[in-house]
């Protein structure tokens, strides 16, 4: 029905098996989707059921749209002179999301999707929801900057954690339709083979539109770096990866999938001749050329912060450590 129980019971029976979890951030994609938002709908209480256990055990879930719930497709008009209207497909799914998660708090923004914040004692995490009816890979950063100058970070957090389905820099096969999301060098991109989608050749209106929304990521990534935001957490992006830019973390967990992409390296070399994630960390959550699928796990202790990569391949099926990240630095 739309979920992947065997890959993340395996992920949540490996996370608690010391019981220290209390959070788990499912930034988008839960099910597979559908065109019908009671399909949709059915797919989720799937999702819901399979977690319920977890939620049993005392373990608390943050969960946002990813494209997958809102299907791309029915997320905006593509038509020549109507690109960018939402469509009542996207407003009837958003509805069901909502629906399916009423225990969410609901003081985010008004249209705002699953959008919201939670402080959960000197951390707060604030989840931003990318497919709002009518948006496309783009989050609110004017309510943003508004929460992170309001009530919820008074008194001052430990850590500010910000959770969204698509990474700001992508690193692998979503390069073209992510909160970068751009589309002007396409067709030189078609020619190498590279896939362009929602941007296809023969695929009518969209041709017409050239696309940079990396100005509005950058607006974003400016914001989580002046309120010193310790990591940006993404899914979206089939891998496991971890890159630093202007001091913030960027941590992408989508390797709970069938199809996955290669982590922290870019398939095509864009942006002037440069890769887009430059940043990348060092190192790679790679192991061979075997494929990893896993989670993240992110220990917070005072001020210092760790990400520690969990997963297993083909090869070897026991979930083990692949990789650490320290994000920042414990202060005495």
């Amino acid at each position: 029905n739309g979920v992947y129980p065997e890959a993340i019971t395996r992920c949540l029976d490996h996370l608690l098996r010391d019981g220290r979890a209390r959070l788990v951030v499912f930034s988008g994609d839960m099910v597979r989707g559908a065109a019908a938002p009671a399909r949709l709908a059915s797919q989720l209480e799937t999702w819901k059921q399979l977690i319920q256990p977890y939620r049993d055990r005392g373990v608390e879930f943050l969960v946002t749209s990813g494209n997958h719930e809102i299907q791309d497709a029915a997320q905006l008009e593509f038509a020549p002179g109507r690109f960018g209207r939402p469509t009542e497909e996207a407003r009837a799914k958003l509805a069901v999301l909502e629906a399916s998660f009423p225990e969410l708090p609901r003081n985010g923004p008004a249209g705002g999707g699953l959008t919201y914040w939670a402080r959960r004692g000197d951390v707060l995490f604030v989840v931003l929801d990318a497919y709002r009816p009518g948006s496309f890979h783009t989050v609110d950063t004017d309510w943003l900057a508004a929460t992170l100058e309001g009530p919820a970070a008074q008194p001052a957090p430990r850590h500010i954690f910000v959770a969204t389905h698509a990474p700001a820099f992508p690193a692998g096969g979503h390069l073209f339709d992510s909160l970068s999301n751009f589309n002007l060098d396409r067709a030189a991109a078609a020619r190498r083979g590279v896939n362009v989608w929602p941007w296809r050749p023969g695929s009518g209106g969209p041709l017409d539109v050239d696309v940079d929304w990396r100005p509005r990521r950058d607006r974003l990534w400016r914001l989580l770096a002046a309120h010193r935001v310790t990591a940006l957490v993404a899914g979206h992006e089939h891998n496991l990866s971890a890159q630093r830019v202007d001091g913030v973390w960027q941590l992408v967990a989508g390797a709970l999938t069938e199809r996955l992409y290669p982590a922290n390296q870019v398939p095509v070399a864009l942006y002037g001749g440069q890769a887009q994630n430059p940043q990348a960390a060092a190192g790679s959550f790679w192991s061979g050329s075997d494929r990893v699928w896993g989670y993240l796990l992110v220990v917070v202790d005072g001020a210092g912060a760790e990400a520690i990569a969990y997963g297993w391949t083909a090869d070897q099926p026991a979930v083990r450590e692949i990789k650490r990240v320290r994000l920042r630095a414990a202060v005495p």
